[in-house]
């Protein structure tokens, strides 16, 4: 833990928490459509980059990566197929 890039700066947790926080807020609410998922993986995405040139490994970004993934994609299929 004390070797981890993500978890010892506290701006790359901040990025991470407010895109988990977009991603659960609009598969609970569905209040936006796609637009909070689709903020969400965008900042996942850049924070990641962040953190990758910051010198995290590339085990511990996908690992996140993959948890972000998992939650939009909850998200996406709890919207259903009603068109």
């Amino acid at each position: 833990m004390e070797n981890s890039i993500i978890f010892n700066q506290p701006l790359l947790l901040i990025l991470l928490g407010i895109a988990l926080f977009l991603s659960v807020f609009d598969a609970r609410k569905r209040a936006s459509g796609y637009l909070f998922p689709l903020l969400s993986v965008l900042l996942v995405l850049g924070t990641l980059t962040y953190a990758t040139l910051l010198g995290a490994t590339l085990y511990e970004t996908a690992t996140v990566l993959m948890l972000f993934a998992a939650v939009n994609l909850l998200s996406f299929g709890s919207k259903g197929g009603n068109a």
